[in-house]
């Protein structure tokens, strides 16, 4: 792209930001630096000019303050960017965002991409901030990695993360599947149990941890499916096995046969011929 072309595109943004009443520099115009971290991928500072403004990290989405994680990502980016630090920037096509921030690739104390970083920890998802795509691909690469390596939000010891509640519902499967359904109590507490399982399944959503966007959600829905899965096939097992027992239940009973009692004599064990009694009808001797 020509020099002067580039020049126009940054004028035509400025003109726009301050019509939309932001006032800070465009990106290019000296060196930034940062006095705080708002959050995990957002920081504020002042342009060399004086102006102050605020930098979106490129490709990368963190937590909104107050859910999952949100904390550990600021604190991440707060050890890589300290108040006064100049950190490089890279940007793409896109300058700024529909909020007036600057879009950029910030680099750390490590030289490395915060966005990279943050998807590689698990403490960000991509984000295709259109038409930004340059850095889009790397930040896939390192959110793939976490999900191999199971940290961040990927990480089921995490009570909080997605991965968290999934395995909490897995565990509640294999209890609910554990469970005898033999009578009509044992029966209504297996359903009951699915129930609260299936519900807790369904409140498994990216929006409840602060990501809206697709890469989460994406995620989240593909993990949901098995265990959909397996709650309906443990219901319906034990709706098969109660259904059974019911109908074992129900079947009559066969009436005991009684058998004519074969009286012995101490002096003839085993005869079955004409009999005399003697005097009481107690003892008796072959006629």
């Amino acid at each position: 792209m020509r020099l002067s072309r580039i020049s126009a595109i940054v004028a035509l943004a400025v003109v726009v930001m301050s019509v939309q009443g932001v006032a800070h520099a465009a990106p290019g115009e000296g060196r930034f630096t940062v006095d705080r971290v708002v959050d995990g991928d957002t920081v504020a500072g002042t342009w060399e000019d004086g102006a102050e403004g605020r930098i979106r990290f490129l490709n990368v989405d963190t937590p909104e303050v107050g859910t999952c994680l949100s904390a550990e990502a600021t604190a991440f980016t707060k050890r890589e960017l300290r108040p006064g630090t100049s950190p490089a920037l890279t940007y793409d096509k896109g300058l700024f965002d529909p909020y007036g921030r600057v879009l950029a690739v910030v680099r750390g104390k490590s030289g490395k991409s915060l966005s990279v970083a943050l998807a590689r920890n698990g403490l960000g998802v991509p984000v295709n901030i259109a038409p930004n795509r340059a850095h889009y691909p790397a930040v896939v690469r390192a959110s793939k990695a976490a999900v191999r390596d199971r940290v961040g939000f990927f990480d089921p010891r995490l009570g909080c993360t997605p991965a968290g509640h999934l395995d909490e519902v897995r565990s509640k499967v294999a209890q609910a599947r554990a469970m005898p359904a033999q009578t009509k109590t044992q029966y209504a507490a297996v359903i009951a149990s699915l129930a609260a399982t299936k519900a807790a399944l369904n409140k498994i959503r990216a929006a409840r941890y602060g990501l809206p966007g697709p890469t989460l959600r994406t995620w989240i829905r593909a993990a949901r499916k098995p265990l959909a899965r397996a709650i309906a096939t443990v219901r319906t097992a034990k709706t098969r096995a109660w259904r059974t027992a019911r109908a074992e239940q129900r079947k009559p009973k066969p009436k005991p046969t009684q058998k004519s009692p074969v009286t012995k004599s101490p002096s003839y064990p085993v005869y079955n011929g004409p009999r005399c009694y003697a005097p009481g009808g107690k003892t008796w001797r072959p006629c």
